[in-house]
């Protein structure tokens, strides 16, 4: 009885087993969906694979996707942003049978979702026709732990390939390619992490790029939605170009490019040598290398002093006259800078017993005013930063900055000089701070004025009081001789008015008398005929002797007048 009891139940687990593994769980479902439905023949269409779980965890998808070899060729395959990072083995495509080939996993926690990107296929069309992509040999397994195909359904797709001339590439004068890590193509950079941007239309439905060693190549990276930047990091040093074109309306624009010089690495094999001349001069003779951008410029600081800097041959050579302040050692810092800005340093030790001289070579004992001062002068080594002292006899400091050429010699012409005098020239070498590393001697400059200039000033001088006094006195004589004329007139005038009045004035005069004289008469002969009252005789005598008294005086002084 037990070992019956035994085998019945060997048995019914047996059976469960069976079932367990033969039964079929189907949720999800695989689909193809082109970027359009319709292309022109030699024109490129992107088709996407998907995979939708149904609300199941999966961890496998493999498939082979057939289509026809006679309609279309596959280009490239794109599993980069796939769901799946575990690959079997790599996607492949051949285009003598028509197929893709694929078997892709993901570990724990699996993927589920609706839309899971699993390859994108870039089809190139050949010819015309109707264009049939359908799965074969598919499976989907559930991340039961047991492998569980739960594949229930395989959407494909039709394409539409119409004859007709190949489609130009869309010219868009807006879709240029920047970047802001590398803002210029022809400069190298030190950063191997780039930035890139540019501009897409509304209508852009998919975008590809590609990052390579060739300038006119082809972009073959699918983005089935359209990007408009991309970040990528670690970029190996060397030349590279970006390329990027956009799908609108159909239409692949025309490819846009972007050039990418990166140089990480700093200059090689730095080497410095010394020679000193018969005077105690020393020179530095640097070489470096540099494989990738080429070396561009040293720097030389002499006793933490403020480094000078000379430009580098194309071979890396160059070589720069030191300039010392004291005698004795000094330690020499010598940096090598590429044109990526990346550099390389090394130290060395020289003696010198020659010593910097800042000095004014020529200058003029004599200037002349309104005439300019020019001195020329050597400096301790090129484009030092000199500054130009002017002093004049009233002790007024006029400054002036210049720097010496590269050969450490200096010209300074000043402004005309106006004011005769004693003028004091000497020239000053600065540090960063503004303070004085270095003084020339001082020059002394005797400005005078011309002889001709001074016969010159003297006659303005004299003219300045000559031509004033002549002008007052015309003026004071046109004065005077304009109020003798009106005096004049106005003698005549009196004269004339006061004859007119004194015949007029003689005439009333006559008159009045004349006409008195009739009436006293006339009195006189009254008296013959009546006796006249005393009254009446007084009247009479005093009006005549009036009349005669009054007759002298206006004649008197009608005489006056005139003579007045």
């Amino acid at each position: 009885m037990n070992l019956l009891h035994t085998k019945k139940i060997i048995v019914i687990i047996s059976f469960l087993v069976f079932f367990a593994f033969c039964q079929r769980v189907e949720a999800a479902v695989l689909l193809i969906k082109p970027s359009q439905a319709e292309v022109s023949v030699d024109n490129i269409i992107n088709v996407q694979v998907y995979v939708n779980t149904a609300g199941k965890v999966i961890n496998n998808a493999e498939s082979i996707i057939e289509y026809p070899k006679d309609l279309l060729e596959v280009i490239s395959l794109d599993s980069r942003s796939s769901i799946f990072s575990l690959w079997v083995e790599q996607p492949t495509f051949t285009n003598s049978t028509g197929q893709v080939t694929l078997n892709g996993g993901v570990p724990n926690p699996g993927f589920s979702g609706t839309n899971g990107n699993v390859i994108s296929i870039i089809f190139k069309a050949k010819k015309a026709g109707t264009a049939s992509i359908l799965f074969s040999n598919s499976a989907v397994r559930e991340n039961d732990g047991l492998g569980t195909d739960i594949l229930s359904g395989k959407v494909g797709a039709e394409i539409t390939i119409v004859s007709g001339q190949k489609v130009q590439p869309a010219v868009d004068s807006n879709f240029v390619i920047t970047s802001s890590s590398h803002p210029n193509q022809n400069l190298w950079f030190n950063k191997n992490n780039v930035d890139l941007s540019w501009t897409l239309p509304k209508n852009a439905v998919a975008v590809k790029t590609l990052l390579g060693a060739y300038k006119d190549s082809e972009p073959t990276v699918y983005y089935d939605s359209p990007i408009a930047s991309r970040n990528l990091k670690d970029v190996e040093d060397g030349t590279w170009y970006f390329h990027a074109n956009y799908l609108a309306g159909g239409v692949w624009s025309k490819t846009q490019h972007y050039k990418l010089q990166i140089d990480t690495a700093g200059p090689t094999n730095l080497s410095v040598n010394s020679e000193k001349d018969t005077t105690g001069k020393v020179t530095l003779h640097i070489k470096a290398g540099d494989s990738l951008s080429g070396v561009d410029h040293y720097q030389v600081a002499a006793d933490s002093d403020k480094p000078m800097t000379v430009k580098s041959d194309s071979n890396g050579d160059a070589s720069i006259e030191i300039p010392f302040y004291t005698s004795g050692e000094h330690t020499l810092v010598i940096t090598a800078f590429d044109k990526a800005g990346n550099s390389a340093e090394t130290k060395t030790t020289i003696t010198t017993s020659y010593v910097l001289e800042l000095r004014i070579d020529s200058y003029p004992a004599e200037a002349k005013i309104n005439e300019s001062i020019g001195i020329s002068g050597t400096a301790p080594y090129p484009y030092a930063p000199l500054r130009i002292s002017l002093k004049d006899s009233e002790n007024v400091v006029q400054t002036y900055k210049i720097k010496s050429n590269s050969y450490s010699k200096f010209d300074f012409i000043s402004q005309p000089v106006l004011v005769e005098g004693d003028y004091t020239l000497w020239v000053d070498m600065l540090k960063d701070n503004e303070e004085i590393s270095l003084s020339s001697q001082k020059v002394t400059v005797s400005v005078q004025t011309p002889l001709l200039l001074q016969i010159g000033y003297y006659t303005i001088s004299l003219m300045k009081v000559l031509i004033p006094a002549a002008v007052l006195l015309i003026l004071f004589l046109l004065i005077l001789l304009y109020g003798w004329y009106k005096f004049f007139n106005l003698y005549r005038k009196v004269k004339r008015e006061s004859s007119e009045a004194e015949k007029i004035l003689g005439k009333s005069f006559k008159i009045l008398h004349k006409d008195l004289m009739d009436h006293i008469s006339k009195l006189r002969r009254t008296e013959s005929k009546r006796k006249l009252t005393s009254e009446e005789i007084e009247f009479l005598e005093r009006f005549e002797e009036e009349l005669t008294e009054a007759e002298s005086v206006l004649e008197k002084e009608v005489k006056d007048i005139s003579k007045f």
